[in-house]
């Protein structure tokens, strides 16, 4: 009659009052806000670190962040930066390289 999620009540016990099985429930509802709260505590110590707490580096222990992704590219030999434009500023002058 009442599904697959009904407790089996044996023959020999009676059954539970009405106000009993409220007054279970509210128990029950308890407990678990009381479970959820604790959960929810312990997730954030968990998810706490050095930093993003008060506690010092050495708390986090020997962890360490993962280090961030290189570059997929491979390395060139081209120069950068100014180093690059340099021969342009070398033509323009005429070839010299003083002023």
């Amino acid at each position: 009659m009442c599904g697959p999620y009904c407790p089996v009540v044996p023959e020999d016990q009676p059954r539970p009052s009405y106000e009993e099985l409220v007054a279970q429930n509210v128990s029950l509802r308890a407990g678990l806000q009381q479970a959820l709260a604790r959960i929810a505590e312990l997730e954030a110590r968990l998810a706490a670190n050095s930093s993003n707490s008060s506690r010092p580096p050495s708390w986090t222990g020997l962890a360490k962040p993962a280090p961030k992704q290189r570059s997929l590219r491979g390395k060139t030999r081209r120069k950068t930066g100014w180093a690059a434009w340099s021969h342009r500023r070398n033509a323009a002058a005429g070839g010299r390289t003083g002023p």
